[in-house]
């Protein structure tokens, strides 16, 4: 009775574990759908953007400002910088545009509600040039202008365009770490862009020290301009950090000739040795202490790359010159340029 009775209850037990297990996995199920619907927690939905803006970051690298363009508007800007031919002869603009637009397959919108299309014509004949100066070479004559936006290539006026103001934050906490620099790098932007501030007016540029960014609500080709001016100035940064990087070898310069009289005729003989800033014969030279001080102001290293300029009377005989290369050779120096004066 006893076995029995404990077998009825592991079996119960059992049965309830089971239906509790079947339980789980329907919320799981029922989880699982909600989520594919989009209906998730805020945390949740914050940790998939996360992952996400990781994966584009480590696909695309860095980006240069915020948000990101489309893919489709990365395509666009890829096919400006390809080069291109047209053979226009008063063609009307929709159909120039149209050629484009199939012999580079991106997308042209025309704002054809605010353009007259019918009266608008293209002139034009080039070759091995990028598209983005072509399509300047077309649409300045006649007053119109273009931009990336909504994944198209939008044609418009330049009012219009001038006009359309858009928000972009651009990373550049490379470029400043202080106060004094926040303010330097304003100033060199505003002028630059010719941003001036005025009384009253909002200033459109923001440089945030805190978030490391500079924030600017302006035209799309403002936008243009501000990023071609920071990639010149980490340009700038860049190779400035080389020079660093890179020293400038040393120079050390010995003169070797004849004391001349006015008309240019020889006093002596002999050549004279010009260094240090004093004259000297070349049996009273010596450049191992000056070896020794380059060594000690640059270094071991900067010293063997010192460069030594012998610079030569055109009269000077071979031998004092050969005599004076070993002399260099002697104390260290490796690098040796003669040249005839």
């Amino acid at each position: 009775m006893y076995i029995a009775t404990t077998y009825l209850k592991s079996k119960r037990a059992s049965r309830t574990w089971i239906c509790g297990l079947a339980v789980l996995q329907c919320l799981a199920a029922v989880s699982f759908l909600h989520a594919q619907d989009g209906e998730l927690g805020l945390f949740d939905r914050v940790q998939i953007h996360n992952a996400k803006a990781a994966a584009v970051d480590a696909q695309q690298g860095p980006a240069e400002f915020l948000p990101r363009r489309s893919p489709k508007e990365e395509k666009i800007l890829a096919a400006l910088s390809r080069t291109t031919e047209v053979a226009f002869r008063d063609n009307d603009l929709t159909s120039a545009l149209e050629h484009l637009k199939e012999m580079h397959e991106i997308e042209i919108w025309i704002d054809a509600s605010r353009l007259d299309i019918d009266n608008l014509n293209v002139t034009l004949e080039i070759s091995d040039v990028p598209l983005r100066s072509c399509l300047n070479l077309m649409l300045e004559p006649l007053d119109l202008a273009y931009f990336v936006e909504d994944d198209v290539l939008k044609v418009t006026s330049q009012e219009i365009a001038a006009t359309k103001l858009i928000t972009r934050t651009y990373p550049a906490g490379d470029l400043f770490s202080s106060s004094e620099e926040v303010i330097e790098l304003t100033r060199v932007l505003e002028t630059g862009l010719g941003l001036l501030q005025k009384s009253g007016v909002p200033n459109q540029l923001i440089v945030s020290r805190k978030s490391q960014s500079l924030i600017l609500r302006h035209s799309h080709q403002m936008h243009d301009q501000l990023l071609q001016l920071l990639r010149t100035l980490r340009e700038s940064n860049t190779n400035e950090r080389i020079t660093k990087l890179i020293p400038i070898p040393n120079e050390l310069v010995i003169s070797i000739g004849f004391e001349r009289d006015a008309q240019g005729a020889k006093r002596n003989k002999v050549p004279t040795v010009f260094f240090n800033r004093q004259y000297c014969q070349i049996e009273e030279v010596s450049l191992v202490d000056e070896h020794r001080q380059i060594e000690l102001q640059v270094g071991k290293k900067a010293a063997q790359d010192t460069i030594v300029h012998i610079r030569a009377d055109q009269d000077v005989p071979l031998a004092p010159l050969n005599q004076l290369i070993e002399k260099c050779k002697a104390a260290g120096f490796k690098n040796i340029v003669l040249k005839a004066d």
